[in-house]
């Protein structure tokens, strides 16, 4: 059986999976979804591989497993698109752990001993948590003398979590390193704040993580210096590309639904789709999502570890800027196409819009990203 054989199989399986998501999430009506399926379906989606893993052959195939390194970001793109289609916080909470597992490092199981250490050793499991940004908001995570202090914000928390993979600066502003740290959710010490209900993505989890003193042993630090900030600019790429795959699904879904409603709404003795508005909102929402996944597939089959590190993290920021600009005007056009804001409880698109408000302004807002993109320089 050839890779693509195998690719195929997998990305048959997200759909099966995405269907039995998406009966179990909107069986009823409920603004998010029936938040209380997310656990069980993520349990499923680890069983069917879709999770990844510190260790390599069970989570090679999973979201930013260790294929990436091998056959590139395109399989896992193609499953947070499908899974977008489904709801956005699904994917994200999928996401989140190979962002963790990136961030970590993979390659084997942090190397714990007993005690406490041991208990922190069972924890790392799917779902993990993960908070990345340290300097999008405020200070951030700071670890000086093994003592981690701070708070990050807009931290991806799934549900049942029982650890976290947090990025932390370890050196004065005018001399920033940076530290790789892994921590279970109960630490004392640590306290999970979530950021509430209207910030979207409800289905994954999102949170403020708050350190006070928290006095860590070295089996907590995966990586410090240059071996942290390499595992930190990949995992940074890796999460905003994945960011815009999820969005680029749900803007998709959306703009599908308003084509079929445009097919089906007569007026005027016609469907509405022949009404050269209509047309207009339609063909401009599918241009914006045309040109999301044309930056999606710029190097999508190029293994990351053959591209420079700079040109990685120059095409996710290209991708998180076009996903904030292109499926978050995608989906308020199908939102007019549907008949404008009063309708966007009864077609489900304001899930949809919170959705991806939160994905546009989490771990880097739309002007910290263009200020970003000028320091890369351009496209080679």
């Amino acid at each position: 059986m050839t890779a693509v054989d195998d690719t195929d199989l997998l990305l048959d399986t997200v759909e099966r999976f995405g269907a039995k998501a998406r009966q179990r999430l909107f069986a009823e009506e409920s603004p998010d979804g029936d938040l209380a399926a997310v656990e069980p379906l993520l349990a499923d989606a680890a069983a069917l591989g879709l999770l990844a893993d510190t260790e390599p052959d069970t989570g090679r195939w999973g979201v930013w497993g260790q294929h990436i390194e091998t056959d590139g970001a395109a399989t896992s793109l193609d499953i947070l698109r499908r899974l977008g289609h489904v709801c956005a916080g699904l994917a994200t909470a999928i996401h989140a752990q190979g962002v963790a597992v990136v961030l970590a490092g993979a390659g084997a199981t942090p190397p714990f001993g007993t005690g406490d250490d041991a208990r922190l050793a069972a924890a790392f499991g799917p779902p993990v948590g993960i908070a990345l940004d340290p300097r999008a908001f405020g200070d951030g995570l700071m670890l000086r003398d093994q003592v981690l202090s701070g708070t990050a914000r807009f931290a991806l928390v799934p549900q049942r979590a029982d650890a976290l993979v947090l990025a932390a600066r370890t050196g004065p502003a005018t001399d920033d390193t940076w530290a790789v740290v892994v921590v279970p959710t109960d630490l004392d010490g640590v306290r999970l704040l979530p950021t509430g209900t209207r910030i979207g993505l409800r289905a994954c989890g999102v949170a403020d993580v708050h350190a006070e003193q928290v006095r860590l042993d070295d089996a907590h630090v995966r990586a410090t210096g240059p071996a942290a900030e390499r595992q930190l600019q990949r995992a940074v790429a890796c999460d905003w590309l994945g960011q815009a795959a999820i969005a680029l699904g749900a803007a998709e879904h959306a703009v599908t639904d308003a084509t079929q409603y445009a097919l089906t709404r007569i007026q005027g003795g016609a469907p509405i789709i022949e009404h050269a508005a209509v047309k207009l909102l339609l063909g401009r929402a599918e241009h914006d999502t045309a040109v999301l996944a044309d930056v999606l597939r710029r190097h999508a089959t190029t293994p990351v570890t053959d591209l420079d590190p700079t040109e990685l993290l120059r095409w996710a920021a290209d991708a998180r800027l076009a996903a904030g600009e292109h499926a978050a005007r995608a989906v308020t056009d199908a939102l007019q196409t549907l008949g404008g804001y009063g309708y966007m409880d009864e077609y489900g698109l304001s899930k949809r819009l919170r959705d991806l408000t939160a994905l546009r302004a989490m771990h880097g807002g739309p002007d910290q990203l263009l200020l970003l993109r000028h320091s890369l320089g351009g496209a080679r």
